[in-house]
C-alpha cells in the first residue's frame, strides 16, 4: 500500500513539475515575443523618423534649387544627386529625388473628341507608342481614355475602348473610374492591360494630379523614344548624352538639336503643339527614402509639388506611386 502511495505521489510531483515547466516556457515565449514586437515597433518608429528627415532634406534641396537665375531642371543639378547610404544609430539610410515630369503622366490622357480625333492627337500617339514598345496593344490607349473620361454614358472609343458595360460583365464586376488616375497601378484594371505589359510600362509612367508637361532634360529613355515617331535609338542615345551634360536651356534649343533635326513636326502649327507639351522646368518630384534599422526595412515615397518658393507635400506612400 505504501509503495502505491509513493508511486502516486511521485507521478503527481512529476505532473506538477511538467505543468510548471510548460507554464514557465509559455510565459518566457510570450515575453520574448512581446520584447521582439516592442523592438520592431521601436525600430519602425525610428526608421520612419529617419525617413521624414530624408524627406525634409529633399524638400530643402528643391526649394534651394528655385533661385531666380535657374530657369531649368536637369540631371546635373544638386537635387538629382543621390544621398549615398550613411550609417546611423542601429542601421543606415539613403535617399534620392526623381523628377516625375521625366515620365509620361497618365492624366494627360484626359482627352475629348471622337475616335478619329484621338488618332491625330499628339499625346494619344505618344502613349500608343509606349504601349507598342512595352509589347502591348496600342488600341489599349482607347480604353485608358474611356477609363478617365467623365461621361459614363459615352460609347467606347476605338476597337479597344471600354465603358461600364464591359467592366460589369467581368467575373468580378466593377465600374470604370470616370475620373483621373490616382495611382498608375489602376492601369491593371483597364481593358487590354496585362501584368507583363504594365511591369514594362511602370518605369516610364506616373499619375500626377492634373495634367503636366514632359521635361526633356530629365525624361527617361522610354519617354524620349516616343516623343516623335521618327526618333530612333541613336537619336535617343544622343538626347540622353545631352541630358548628362546638363540638358538644354530652352525649348527652342531643344528643337534645334541634331538628334531632333529629322522631326516629323514640319509645320509651325505642329511644332508649337509639340512644344506646348514639353518643358525644361519641372513642378513635380518624388523623394525616395530608404531606411534599415535592425531588421526593419522602410521605403517611403513622398510626392512633392514645387510652387512659388515652396515644396509642398502632396502624398506619402510606403510603396511606389
Amino acid at each position: 500500500m505504501m509503495e502505491q502511495q509513493r508511486g502516486v505521489a511521485l507521478i503527481t510531483a512529476l505532473l506538477v513539475v511538467s505543468i510548471a515547466t510548460i507554464v514557465a516556457t509559455s510565459m518566457l515565449s510570450r515575453k520574448n515575443l512581446e520584447i521582439r514586437r516592442q523592438s520592431n515597433i521601436t525600430h519602425w518608429s525610428q526608421a520612419y523618423q529617419y525617413a521624414l528627415g530624408i524627406e525634409a532634406w529633399g524638400r530643402q534641396i528643391l526649394v534651394k534649387d528655385l533661385k531666380p537665375s535657374n530657369n531649368k531642371d536637369s540631371l546635373t543639378e544638386d537635387w538629382a544627386t543621390l544621398l549615398p547610404p550613411m550609417e546611423v544609430s542601429g542601421g543606415r539610410v539613403s535617399g534620392s529625388i526623381e523628377d516625375l515630369q521625366g515620365r509620361f503622366n497618365l492624366n494627360n490622357l484626359q482627352l475629348s473628341g471622337s475616335t478619329t480625333e484621338l488618332k491625330g492627337n499628339l499625346v494619344f500617339g505618344q502613349f500608343q507608342r509606349l504601349l507598342e514598345h512595352a509589347e502591348g496593344d496600342p488600341d489599349t490607349a482607347y480604353a485608358v481614355v474611356d477609363w478617365i473620361d467623365n461621361d459614363e454614358a459615352q460609347s467606347p472609343r476605338g476597337v479597344g475602348g471600354a465603358e461600364d458595360d464591359h467592366y460589369l460583365g467581368e467575373d468580378l464586376p466593377y465600374r470604370a473610374a470616370n475620373q483621373p488616375f490616382v495611382s498608375a497601378s489602376e492601369l491593371l484594371l483597364v481593358r487590354g492591360m496585362s501584368r507583363d505589359v504594365y511591369d514594362k510600362l511602370r518605369p516610364a509612367i506616373i499619375a500626377l494630379p492634373g495634367q503636366s508637361k514632359i521635361n526633356v532634360n530629365t525624361a527617361v529613355s522610354e519617354v524620349l523614344r516616343v516623343l516623335d515617331p521618327v526618333l530612333n535609338e541613336d537619336d535617343v542615345e544622343g538626347l540622353r548624352d545631352k541630358q548628362m551634360d546638363g540638358g538644354v536651356d530652352s525649348l527652342a534649343q531643344f528643337m534645334k538639336l541634331p538628334e531632333f533635326s529629322g522631326s516629323s513636326f514640319s509645320s509651325d502649327k505642329d511644332k508649337n503643339k509639340f512644344k506646348s507639351n514639353i518643358t525644361v522646368k519641372s513642378d513635380y518630384f518624388l523623394i525616395h527614402a530608404n531606411v534599415i534599422i535592425g531588421e526593419t526595412s522602410l521605403n517611403l515615397s513622398s510626392l512633392i509639388r514645387r510652387s512659388g518658393d515652396k515644396a509642398e507635400l502632396l502624398r506619402r506612400t510606403f510603396d511606389a506611386l
